[in-house]
């Protein structure tokens, strides 16, 4: 299961269309812990209102890497990342709302990306006004 983090996933249509007030289509989970996954929210376009907030970046989509090490490019229509909060899901319940299962076959972002993503979640994590954000299957909805 470990192999789902740092990668850029996307949820079924239905799932992220109803939630749409908090979630994005695409993800990146960044952690894993027992039956757990910690993940931020994926950006389709960039805003000029996000350059200087320190809690979005653009990621360089030509720097990605499978799972054998080889460079590729990542074509999923992402172009940064939101760490501006941090949402935690049960792992099961996460995967059941994945577009495909065929997550292995996704790329990696690049190095260089995932240290900054490491960075901005460690910083997330240390803030005391962070947002941790449980997502519940109880009524499917942002909680």
């Amino acid at each position: 299961m470990d192999s789902l983090t740092l990668r850029v996933l996307k949820w079924k249509s239905e799932f992220w269309e109803k939630n749409n007030q908090k979630l994005s289509k695409f993800i990146v989970p960044v952690a894993i812990d027992k039956d757990e996954i910690y993940f931020v929210n994926g950006l389709v376009e960039w805003k000029n209102e996000y350059e200087n907030t320190g809690k979005h970046f653009l990621i360089d989509l030509t720097k990605a890497f499978d799972k054998n090490g080889k460079d590729v490019t990542i074509k999923e229509g992402i172009v940064g990342i939101d760490a501006s909060a941090l949402y935690k899901m049960n792992l099961k319940e996460f995967i059941d709302k994945l577009s495909d299962s065929n997550w292995d076959d996704r790329p990696f972002l690049g190095l260089a990306d995932q240290l900054k993503l490491a960075d901005y979640v460690t910083k997330l994590a240390n803030d005391e006004s962070s947002k941790l954000i449980f997502v519940k299957k109880e009524k499917n909805l942002i909680m």
